[in-house]
């Protein structure tokens, strides 16, 4: 009976997944040499002691760890190890999908910072300068005309500032539907070959090249071959432009084509196809790859500060505008009584 209720009624798995910090100790520990259970033990705590408990009893069942792993981490890493397990030992592939989680957050912080903050302040500007239009200066207008001092030009501003603001936003929102529906995941391949064919070294190619750059470079890392490292971009999942970079790599490969002339293509930015011809051909290829690396990085932030500038430059200007034409409103009517 034991046995038949087991079956109708199997034991509920927990929901509580690794936290990072442990997932982090776990690779450290292992790559430092420790066996998988003597790992348990030593990071054994009250927090994760439920789920290293169903980790050790499905290990006792005969189960083995990269076959479950994913389901004691949370989703973001989950993603990557699942394809990495297939390759390399679970220790490795944790330590490489930390490794690369961490560098996506940090990446995406980092372009956060400096597009979002000038974005928004603009927005912001451009909504003030609509709703001075529409409240303040209609008001002033109205009281330069109770004391006969009317100016066309005042009339023409009235129309034309929030005229101007929503046609700015409207183009800044229709802009942010575009991408929107360009990053989707079933239209992101699309978007991407449209820039190579038109902007071939645009900030979305270069991003993309960087990213294909990144993936490889931890594949190297690992020891593993040219086509089992393409294999693994391929079925990366989440990276559909990195997935499509490598299948379009692989299948030069296999047509005969060496890797110096598959990377010489029309795939990637103009500066990685130079700097992968170079690394191939390089004793230490890791190295000549960190180096695009750092040179992206570089020129990434020298390009998101240039972008900043130049739309806090335009929001200032903005602010500069609107005070001087109040300060030119406030002033009409002071000026009148002076000359009476």
């Amino acid at each position: 009976m034991k046995p038949a209720a087991v079956a109708f009624f199997p034991k509920r798995r927990s929901k509580k997944k690794l936290s990072k910090e442990t997932m982090q100790g776990i690779a450290s520990l292992m790559n430092s040499g420790f066996s998988l259970q003597q790992t348990l033990t030593i990071l054994d705590d009250p927090a994760s002691k439920l789920v290293f408990d169903e980790i050790r009893a499905r290990l006792e069942s005969g189960e083995a760890i990269s076959d479950f792993l994913c389901e004691y981490t949370p989703a973001a890493y989950a993603r990557y190890l699942s394809g990495f397990l297939m390759y390399m030992p679970f220790h490795n592939a944790l330590a490489l999908s930390l490794s690369i989680v961490d560098t996506d957050d940090r990446n995406q912080n980092e372009l956060l910072k400096g597009l979002l903050y000038p974005v928004l302040m603009m927005v912001g500007m451009l909504g003030a300068s609509a709703l001075f239009s529409l409240t303040i200066l209609p008001a002033m207008i109205s009281l330069l005309e109770g004391f006969q001092l009317e100016d066309p030009s005042y009339g023409i501003l009235k129309t034309a500032i929030p005229a101007a603001a929503l046609t700015i936003l409207i183009l800044l929102a229709a802009a942010a539907v575009i991408f929107m529906i360009s990053i989707r995941q079933k239209n992101i391949v699309s978007s991407y070959c449209f820039l190579l064919r038109f902007l071939k070294d645009s900030l979305p190619v270069q991003i993309a090249s960087r990213n294909f750059t990144r993936f490889f470079l931890e594949c190297v890392r690992q020891k593993l071959s040219t086509i089992q490292c393409m294999d693994i971009l391929m079925h990366l999942p989440g990276r559909p432009v990195v997935s499509y970079i490598a299948r379009m790599l692989d299948q030069e490969m296999r047509k005969g084509s060496s890797l110096e002339d598959a990377v010489h293509t029309n795939l990637l930015e103009s500066s990685l196809s130079r700097f992968m011809k170079t690394a191939i051909y390089s004793s230490d290829c890791e190295k000549m790859l960190e180096g695009y690396l750092e040179m992206t990085k570089a020129r990434t932030e020298t390009q998101i500060r240039r972008f900043s500038r130049t739309v806090q430059f335009v929001s200032y200007l903005l602010i500069g505008v609107m005070i001087v034409l109040m300060y030119r409103l406030l002033l009409m009517p002071m000026n009148m009584m002076q000359r009476i």
